[in-house]
């Protein structure tokens, strides 16, 4: 279960860096970010592969790709809610 949590946690992360609008961030800015916020960068990669969001290596600087069919928005929002619902669950 705090692993799934941990999970979500990091799920939500990504979500919001994505929601500053751009497709593709560096990896390097998207883990100094995520560990500012407490979550590892093991579980940011599975956080990136559970959402489909894609690896490119542009000029030896790589890059994680938003997926199109994807609102980070709504992912965020969905994440969310799953976080608290497991919270609930574990009170």
């Amino acid at each position: 279960m705090v692993e799934r949590c941990n999970l979500v946690c990091a799920e939500m992360v990504l979500s919001a860096i994505f929601r500053d609008g751009e497709k593709r961030q560096e990896v390097k800015q998207i883990l100094k970010r995520a560990k500012e916020s407490g979550v590892g960068r093991q579980f940011m990669k599975d956080a990136r592969k559970s959402l489909g969001v894609k690896s490119e290596n542009v000029g030896g600087t790589y890059w994680w790709v938003w997926p199109d069919d994807k609102d980070p928005d709504e992912v965020n929002r969905e994440k969310s809610e799953e976080l608290m619902r497991n919270e609930r669950i574990r009170d």
